[in-house]
């Protein structure tokens, strides 16, 4: 999942790595669980969960 700033790759429903495209194109630097981002990656994987129940 991508806003066009921030990727998100989830397994199921475990976040698995969250990379902000804007600093790191080639997502290199996994953010996930820093708490700096936390907000990031929980409006993400909203946003997943709610394409998975529309599909």
């Amino acid at each position: 999942m991508t806003d066009g700033h921030w990727c998100l790759t989830m397994d199921v429903d475990t976040v698995s790595e969250l990379f902000h495209l804007d600093d790191d194109p080639d997502e290199n630097h996994n953010l996930t669980g820093q708490p700096a981002f936390r907000a990031v990656q929980d409006r993400l994987s909203d946003a997943v969960a709610t394409f998975r129940t529309r599909s």
